[in-house]
């Protein structure tokens, strides 16, 4: 998300005529596009305004930025500009503002209708967001207070044609986005079923990525879709937790059994399907047994990836003042991470000797539909397919030659 927004106000200031430098070093005025998922993200975000205030730089701070977050910045380092929520999209004035002398503070909800990004700099993939905001309300989750707490989706028709764009500058794999994917079109009365059922009829080769979904969002008809050869046979489908008890304190909608049917659902449709997910490790309330339930459950999942996060207490949400085991986040997370290492290299030794297709990042490496990156010997054209034959799997790679 935050790539996307980041490049999204770097074109709309290019339009705008603002040139947009490099380096720090050669701008006058440094826009750091926060993150407030953690507390660690919100420290990168002072550790750059930090960097820039050294520099003698101008400092506008926007993205997921909170009250607190902004009232620190203000107090250490003398930041006065600021773009809250949906104000990202006044990017160009604030710009033009903070050069002539002026501070800007201003807040905003999103317009899902301001033109969308044409290219990604520096990226083999065109990334789009297509809706904004998230309706849930998770105990840890301060997101849907920054991003909007209602959904505003990108008409399927402007969707349509932002793709075309970025099919047209050269990108073959197109990344969808946004806060909550799956409750896309909810608020103009479709379904993210309806706008992918219109995305693969373009013509071309091509290919979409879907970023990450919520189980609950899982239906027949978006698994059918996952047969398409347009799409890509990966999905990132955040857990969080393995314990029920656990799932229940976080308020997410759904437990372990629910789950684990959606993904057998899916996995019954496109067997060699790769599956992703995400888990807050050490929430308030997971003693040890809370902890081995998660383990298990993620041993039992066919999980190809995991990203596990340390909780983090945020100011606004439920959980904040709830009482939690820290010193056991590093151990649980490594026990995670063996674990889905061990399931990793299972997943990808099915692919031995199969030919399958994938995209070139650079010289030597590609990535294939179902996420995973392959070595090539040969010097690869970055943003091409490529069809390829896998020969080598182990821990650390997979090895390929091209077909």
């Amino acid at each position: 998300m935050n790539q996307v927004d980041t490049e999204w106000m770097r074109q709309q200031c290019q339009k705008s005529g603002v040139a947009v430098m490099d380096t720090l070093d050669d701008s006058t005025i440094a826009v750091v596009n926060s993150c407030a998922v953690t507390s660690r993200a919100e420290t990168d975000v002072a550790r750059w305004v930090k960097k820039a205030v050294a520099k003698n730089k101008s400092v506008i701070v926007t993205g997921c930025l909170t009250k607190e977050c902004a009232v620190r910045l203000k107090e250490s380092f003398g930041v006065s500009s600021f773009l809250f929520g949906g104000a990202r999209g006044k990017i160009a004035y604030a710009v033009r503002q903070v050069a002539s002398g002026k501070s800007v503070e201003l807040a905003d909800d999103t317009d899902m209708k301001a033109p969308g990004i044409s290219f990604m700099s520096g990226k083999t993939r065109g990334f789009l967001k297509i809706e904004e905001g998230c309706t849930h309300r998770c105990s840890y989750c301060i997101i849907p207070a920054l991003r909007g707490r209602k959904i505003v989706s990108r008409p399927i028709d402007m969707v349509v044609d932002d793709v075309k764009t970025l099919l047209y500058n050269g990108y073959k794999e197109i990344v969808i986005s946004g806060t909550d994917i799956g409750a896309y079109g909810k608020d103009l009365g479709y379904s993210l079923y309806e706008l992918l059922r219109r995305l693969i009829l373009i013509e071309g080769d091509f290919r979409i990525r879907i970023s990450s979904i919520g189980v609950i969002d899982l239906n027949d008809n978006l698994i059918s879709l996952m047969e398409n050869e347009k799409i890509c046979r990966h999905l990132h489908i955040s857990l969080q937790s393995g314990s029920d008890k656990i799932l229940s304190l976080m308020r997410r909608p759904y437990n372990t059994a629910f789950y684990g049917k959606k993904i057998e659902a899916v996995v019954n449709r496109v067997p060699d399907i790769a599956i992703g997910t995400d888990v807050i490790v050490g929430f308030p309330g997971e003693d040890e047994d809370e902890f081995k339930k998660t383990a298990g459950f993620v041993s039992d999942m066919p999980f190809v990836y995991l990203h596990p996060f340390s909780y983090s207490p945020r100011i606004g949400a439920e959980s904040y003042c709830w009482q939690y085991e820290k010193s056991a986040q590093k151990r649980r997370i490594k026990v995670l991470k063996a674990i889905v290492k061990k399931k990793n290299l299972i997943y990808r030794r099915q692919f031995l000797g199969r030919q399958v297709k994938v995209l070139a990042e650079n010289e030597k490496q590609g990535r294939t539909s179902y996420y995973f990156p392959v070595s090539l010997p040969h010097g690869l054209k970055r943003g091409f397919f490529y069809d390829v034959l896998i020969h080598n799997v182990d821990y650390d790679n997979t090895q390929a030659d091209i077909v």
